[in-house]
C-alpha cells in the first residue's frame, strides 16, 4: 500500500515527504542529545573548537539536510529548486516543532 501511494506522488511531493520523515527522526535525536547534554572539544592545529548541547543539534540537522540531497537526486529530482530548496521549510519547521513539543511534554 505504501509503495502504491509513494509511486503516485510527484517528485516534489516525494522530496517533501522524505525531508519531513528525516526531520521527525532528527528532531527526536536532537531532543535525546539535549537530554544527554554532551560537550565536545576539538583541537585543530592549535585552534580549539568546543560545542555544547545547544550547538550539536543545529550542526546535526544541517548535516542531515545536506545528506538528504543525494536521496533527492535518487528520487529523481532535477534542478536546484527541487534538489536543494524544495522541502527546506517543511524540514526545519518539522524539526523544530518535534523538538519543542518533546521538550514541553517531557520536561515537567
Amino acid at each position: 500500500m505504501y509503495r502504491e501511494l509513494f509511486g503516485k506522488l510527484s517528485i516534489e511531493d516525494k522530496v517533501v515527504l522524505m525531508r519531513f520523515t528525516l526531520a521527525l527522526a532528527i528532531g527526536l535525536a536532537s531532543y535525546l542529545i539535549y537530554l544527554i547534554n554532551p560537550s565536545l572539544e576539538l583541537s585543530l592545529g592549535g585552534v580549539k573548537l568546543s560545542m555544547n548541547s545547544s550547538n550539536i543539534p543545529w550542526l546535526m540537522s544541517a548535516a542531515a539536510y545536506i545528506s538528504s540531497i543525494p536521496i533527492a537526486l535518487r528520487i529523481g529530482a532535477k534542478g536546484l529548486f527541487r534538489i536543494v530548496i524544495r522541502g527546506i521549510l517543511t524540514y526545519y519547521t518539522t524539526w523544530l516543532i518535534v523538538f519543542i513539543v518533546l521538550y514541553d511534554l517531557l520536561t515537567l
